[in-house]
């Protein structure tokens, strides 16, 4: 089918000293030809919206599928999220194992449901959720160094040293009930320690004396990064960032992706940690925080990727044990993806061993709590947390897992919501003000919509989307059932959430774009085939598995699918269509132009992009 079509245009006006360029988009007839379309709703359509005077109730559909858009009347809550702490005693899981093992590293699901732990004794072991799983290599007498894991805890990787100082890898993709060694080259004749693997479970980074050896297809084959060694190492939840710190106290970050081969930088932002001391480095999944504790109780953060850090004035600066002659300093440190959720542990000097505490922040370091804390008494589990040595935390800051000597502590710390009803905002059209390139839009206003739609495992979504504000946690798009499952944490639910920047949920998985600039329009889109969830900004994607089946009946605009209350964003919206199937890719690059070139986008498509210079027709 032919695409009727006009050229766009610009055009320059003189304005006193000011130069201003009015961007006309592209006129471009919609792709009806593609099967599957069971939702279109066009805010030029004026004959589409239903109101008094600009004010919305319904926007229709414009396919065949009557899906139409209404407005929530009865008002929408704001919501302020609270992290709950159970006493001490009761809000975690311990376990000590028979002869006394050095718990030495541990991972945890996205979900925070599975989680691992190595021990490093001569009789090394491997545990998941407390319970000793037999059929781990026996070459591993050494003991484990370290232990990783795949976002869905699938795939597991684990670096040991044997008793000739010789090291080894192993990884398992059933979560550990059997075993693969990695025999390639550099990692079967160096000693391995710290390890991490992709969300996906097919990246895998080790660290050796040499530097760090980073293999792309389960440890096939591996390249050597040319950096020293690298410490407590993280790669991002998109395996596009690689980062750790050497032992000259330099944060090495890598935001290539692929084998990290090239492009590190020694990334310490305007501090010297160089003079300093690491102690701790963690970076969060999203890649947007890191946080660096060193010797001598200081404790920093970076909000901006890395570019600078500032010193936490307000966090601990002394343990609970500190003795005269000791000093206090962090041993471990996480930080949640939303920066807000700040977990650490403390060492001071007592009786010859580094007693911890436990501090956590849920306000990004301004104030502080003691979370778990030594009581000195026989038996206390956290008093065989001594020479902690390390710690975990989930994208959302709902689970710690601490271990030490002796044992482990596993916190599961809740989330409640405190909601204040406000009244029923608006949702309105815009022939005036808030257009998306000279063309009507329609805007949300602490308001939003919500409608019916069905499909299952494949789909698809596109959408044109500006922003005039974004408040962290608050959803765009949703696309669920109607049970009162969180659409974030729900296997059968998508949810388009602002954290940051731009994020797609879907059981506690999500993927992230690049920051959004306000009032810059954006072409969002997802498809699904089954297999992967596919979220792109402007045409650009990112992947991630899926973790189940995916079954969806209704959509959410400016609201969440489970309870249509939510905070909403103030979101312009110039157009939304979604299938019922998953377009193959010609099909889909069609929409994709249809959508940059109406709406003005198409400067912002990859170059590569077979409409990136030249509207569909």
């Amino acid at each position: 089918m032919a695409y009727s079509t006009f050229s766009t245009y610009s055009s320059t006006h003189h304005i006193g000293a000011k130069i201003k360029k009015i961007v006309v988009a592209t006129n471009v007839s919609y792709p009806t030809s593609i099967s599957g379309l069971s939702l279109r709703l066009l805010a030029t359509d004026s004959a589409t919206i239903t109101g008094t005077g600009s004010n919305v109730s319904q926007w229709n559909d414009k396919s065949s599928s009557a899906n139409n858009a209404t407005k929530v009347a009865t008002g929408t809550s704001s919501a302020t999220s609270y992290y709950n702490f159970p006493a001490f005693g009761s809000s975690f899981s311990t376990f000590v194992a028979t002869g006394s093992p050095r718990w030495n590293f541990g991972a945890l699901s996205d979900d925070g449901t599975t989680w691992y732990g190595v021990t490093s004794t001569a009789t090394a072991s491997f545990f998941k959720n407390n319970v000793l799983v037999s059929g781990v290599p026996s070459q591993t007498t050494g003991g484990l160094s370290c232990v990783a894991c795949s976002s869905n805890a699938s795939v597991v990787l684990i670096t040991g040293n044997t008793n000739s100082a010789l090291g080894f890898a192993h990884y398992s993709t059933n979560t550990g009930t059997s075993w693969t060694q990695i025999t390639a080259s550099p990692i079967n004749t160096s000693v391995c320690h710290n390890c991490v693997v992709s969300s996906d479970g097919n990246t895998f980074a080790i660290s050796i004396p040499t530097g760090v050896a980073v293999s792309t297809n389960q440890g096939a084959s591996w390249t050597t990064t040319g950096t020293p060694q690298l410490f407590k190492m993280v790669i991002s939840t998109d395996g596009t960032t690689l980062s750790g710190y050497s032992s000259t106290n330099l944060v090495y970050l890598n935001t290539s992706g692929g084998s990290f081969s090239t492009g590190w930088t020694t990334n310490n932002g305007s501090t010297n940690f160089t003079s300093l001391g690491i102690t701790s480095y963690y970076r969060s999944k999203n890649n947007l925080y890191s946080i660096v504790g060193c010797n001598g109780t200081n404790l920093y953060l970076s909000t901006d990727r890395g570019t600078t850090y500032n010193r936490l004035t307000n966090a601990p600066t002394t343990g609970s044990y500190q003795a005269p002659a000791g000093v206090t300093f962090w041993e471990q440190v996480v930080i949640s993806d939303s920066g807000q959720c700040i977990i650490g542990v403390t060492q001071g000097r007592s009786g010859g061993y580094n007693i911890p505490t436990h501090q956590i922040s849920t306000d990004a370091g301004n104030t502080w709590t003691t979370l778990f804390a030594v009581s000195g008494l026989p038996g206390d589990p956290a008093s065989r947390l001594v020479n902690a040595s390390c710690a975990a935390i989930n994208p959302l800051g709902t689970l710690v897992l601490t271990m030490g000597n002796q044992s482990f502590i596993r916190a599961q710390l809740s989330l409640t919501t405190a909601t204040t009803t406000v009244a029923a905002g608006t949702v309105t059209t815009n022939t005036v003000t808030n257009l998306i390139n000279t063309k009507n839009t329609v805007s949300l206003l602490n308001s939003g919509l919500t409608g019916n739609i069905s499909f299952t495992n494949q789909f698809a979504f596109f959408c044109i989307a500006q922003f005039t504000s974004l408040t962290n946690g608050t959803r765009i798009l949703a696309f669920g059932n109607a049970n009162s499952n969180n659409d974030i944490t729900d296997n059968n639910k998508l949810a388009l959430v602002y954290i940051n920047t731009l994020q797609l949920y879907s059981n506690y998985q999500y993927l992230s774009t690049a920051n959004i600039t306000l009032g810059t329009p954006y072409l969002i889109s997802c498809y699904c085939d089954g297999t992967n969830v596919n979220f792109g900004l402007n045409a650009n994607y990112r992947t991630m598995p899926y973790t189940t089946s995916i079954n969806v009946t209704k959509y959410t605009i400016g609201l969440n699918s489970y309870n249509n209350n939510e905070f909403v964003q103030n979101t312009i919206l110039g157009e939304l269509s979604a299938y019922n199937t998953n377009p193959i890719t010609a099909d889909r690059q069609k929409i994709e132009g249809y959508y940059a070139w109406n709406w003005g986008v198409n400067a912002s498509l990859p170059v590569s992009h077979p409409y990136y210079s030249v509207a569909p027709t």
